[in-house]
């Protein structure tokens, strides 16, 4: 999912702001990383589309050292 494509990337590069898009056999979804002022905080909020189904996941990560721990993970009506 792109949620997981997220975590990937930020824990890889350690980025606190990116966006991506990707294609899933015939679905779509994108993913956009913020972060908050403080920087404590990582937000991810993913969008999947499969025909006329939109799913919203919104993932919050607590801390990235030394590795990724998730604070939430839950799907959501919208941001």
């Amino acid at each position: 999912s792109c949620a997981e494509e997220a975590l990937q990337k930020v824990l890889e590069t350690s980025t606190t702001s990116s966006s991506g898009n990707l294609t899933i056999g015939s679905g779509t979804c994108m993913y956009v990383v913020t972060s908050t002022s403080s920087g404590q905080t990582i937000i991810v909020n993913s969008t999947g589309v499969l025909g006329t189904v939109t799913s919203k996941i919104k993932v919050v990560i607590a801390t990235t050292t030394p590795g990724i721990t998730l604070s939430s993970w839950e799907e959501v009506a919208d941001f």
